[in-house]
């Protein structure tokens, strides 16, 4: 065991303690070597009052930096020589130290990372040399010192023990810009813009023959003034043309509808009541283009002497009865007329065939006519008409009309037996209505009028064989009223009520008493009343929805018939009513499609008129539901 302890005395622990010492000894000195190293690099790269400083800071903080001097065995030799080469040029120029050894004290106290002096000596190696390059420094030594001045700049800083972070060098930082010495004169004549001169053309350069007076005068009565060229397209938009004093625009629309009804309509294309169903009581569908409408409308000259503008209408539809199949419908007259208005005064005097002044509403439905025979009276006729307005204020308006009308004859104009005849008087019409403008709640004005008419007509009958009620030939003068009440009521911009009610004897041509004005059997008219009322909603500006009702109820105890009897038994109409609701969307202003679904009711009784006091045999309803699908290009 002694022998064992001696052995490991002498064998090992002696050699490593004698080892320790060495390499102590070795290392102190490797430290002092590498601190007097570094004094003298201080020196040599600073300027003489720099290095002085410097060697004094490494002399009493050697212990500091001592650690951080083993990164200098990373530093080539040749960085040391080439300095020494640059500042003995630099000497023999008497110029200043090198600018790199300025850049490198601004940039003290920047971190960097450590382990990666190679990587930034390579990288920042090449971004000197094309710093070098911009400066068109060709000189051997110059590009050999630059290429290596970042290593040596950082061997520098790794001895001072400085922690750097540097920026990314891709490109050469930018050179100062070089400042001129400007003369003020120089620089005001350079200053000054010369305008270009454009080119002239004369006509002795141009070369070209003088120009004719008369036929410039002539070019210059030609030419359109600023007022003209927008008065034409003003115009084009319109679509108008002119002939004299008149200015002509044409307007319409081209309308298919596509229809389906439960039960037999009447006429079928459109519907104005159900067939009676002991005649006929199939379903039907019709697609029906007749509905297209034509018209011009005419703008006059202004008439001095009366204080008024000249203008007028000429409408047309394809409704008209032809004989034969339904594509060939006949061309009919609906509005025809010259007007003068009197815009100032508030006048307007019309002579021709517009629509009636009484009742002047109708429900907004897709039928061509709209709740005709089922609530709804007016139809157009012939006319002269006078209108009178008063502004009594702001808030109040009054408007007069009146009209003396062609007597219209609607009933048995192609029954055998009776011949209708016109009458010595016409049919007059008025009406008085007044504008509400800040009733409602928002203002909107709210507008409610009354209306009638009164006129004659002439019937020549002739006796019926078989019936004793008429079993005589006559000749009766058989009066023709009406009493109407209609309202326009705004509730909000976008919902609107309206309706009207009437009651009136003989009012078959007015589109009343479910077409039945005069009774055939008692040769006297027949008394009716009905009403309408509709609900407007706009949803939007392209998508509304209309809903309404309409009813038409003439007096049951006039009605005997107004059908030839067959068999001793005759049929006439007794109600007729609807319930509507249509959704309309205008895909623009000139596009639009509307489906609508409607409720007919029609009642009929059938009479026994063989006796002196006709009795009821039957009463039928004939009921069905339509729908109706519209599309119409207008213009």
């Amino acid at each position: 065991m002694a022998g064992n302890a001696l052995g490991t005395l002498l064998f090992r622990d002696v050699p490593l303690m004698f080892y320790d010492k060495v390499m102590s000894s070795a290392e102190k000195l490797r430290k002092a070597s590498v601190g007097a190293m570094r004094r003298v690099v201080s020196f040599l790269t600073l300027k003489r009052n720099v290095g002085v400083f410097s060697l004094l800071l490494a002399i009493f903080s050697n212990a500091a930096f001592a650690d951080d001097a083993k990164s200098i065995e990373n530093v080539s030799n040749d960085a040391l020589r080439m300095f020494r080469i640059d500042e003995e040029r630099n000497a023999s120029k008497g110029e200043e130290s090198p600018r790199f050894v300025e850049t490198a004290l601004r940039k003290i106290g920047q971190p960097r990372e450590e382990g990666k002096l190679s990587a930034y000596a390579s990288e920042e190696t090449e971004t000197l040399e094309a710093a070098a390059e911009d400066r068109n420094e060709s000189d051997e030594d110059d590009a050999r010192l630059l290429a290596n001045i970042r290593p040596f700049k950082r061997a520098r800083e790794r001895i001072f023990g400085e922690e750097r972070v540097f920026k990314d060098l891709a490109s050469p930082a930018p050179e100062p810009p070089v400042v001129e010495t400007i003369n003020p004169e120089e620089q005001e004549k350079k200053n000054v813009v010369v305008p270009a001169k454009p080119p002239v053309i004369s006509l002795a350069s141009a070369e070209l023959p003088p120009l004719d007076p008369v036929g410039a005068r002539a070019a210059s009565e030609e030419l359109a003034t600023r007022a003209e060229v927008e008065a034409l397209r003003e115009e084009s938009k319109g679509l108008a043309w002119k002939k004299g004093d008149l200015k002509i625009t044409p307007y319409g629309f081209l309308n298919l509808s596509v229809s389906t009804d439960t039960e037999r309509a009447v006429p079928g294309e459109y519907i104005l009541y159900l067939q009676n169903p002991n005649i006929d009581s199939s379903s039907d569908f019709a697609v029906d283009a007749r509905t297209s409408r034509l018209g011009l409308k005419i703008e006059g000259p202004r008439i001095e002497r009366l204080d008024a503008t000249l203008g007028g209408v000429a409408e047309f539809d394809f409704q008209g009865v032809v004989s034969g199949s339904k594509n060939k419908g006949g061309v009919q007259l609906r509005r025809a007329f010259a007007e003068l208005v009197d815009a100032r005064h508030e006048r307007r005097f019309l002579a021709g065939q517009d629509w009636e002044i009484i009742s002047p509403g109708a429900p907004m439905m897709l039928n061509y006519l709209p709740g005709a025979f089922a609530g709804n009276i007016q139809y157009r006729r012939a006319q002269l008409r006078f209108e009178q307005g008063w502004s009594c204020s702001s808030d109040l308006h009054f408007l007069g009309q009146i009209a003396v009308c062609d007597n219209v004859l609607g009933d048995y104009t192609s029954t055998a037996g009776v011949t209708p005849m016109t009458s010595g008087w016409p049919v007059l019409e008025g009406r008085l209505a007044t504008t509400l403008f800040n009733c409602s709640r928002n203002g909107l004005p709210i507008t409610v009028g009354v209306s009638g008419h009164i006129g004659e007509q002439y019937y020549k009958f002739s006796p019926i064989a078989g019936v004793p009620l008429a079993s005589t030939a006559e000749r009766k003068s058989i009066r023709t009223w009406s009493a109407n009440v209609d309202y326009d009521v705004p509730i909000t911009e976008t919902l609107k009520f309206q309706g009207e009610y009437y009651y009136g004897s003989v009012l078959s041509s007015f589109c009343g008493a479910i077409n039945q004005g005069v009774d055939l059997y008692r040769r006297a008219g027949i008394d009716d009343q009905g009403w309408w009322v509709g609900i407007r909603k706009d949803w939007s500006k392209q998508f509304c929805t209309n809903v309404g009702y309409g009813i038409d109820r003439p007096e049951k105890a006039d009605l005997v018939g107004t059908s030839v009897a067959s068999n001793g038994l005759a049929t006439a109409r007794t109600k007729n009513e609807i319930y509507f609701v249509n959704f309309v969307y205008n895909w623009s202003a000139n596009f639009m499609n509307g489906i609508e679904f409607s409720y007919w009711q029609t009642d009929w009784q059938t009479k026994n008129v063989l006796s002196e006091s006709p009795e009821i045999v039957s009463e039928d309803t004939a009921k069905a539901l339509r729908v109706e699908f519209v599309t119409r290009l207008s213009f």
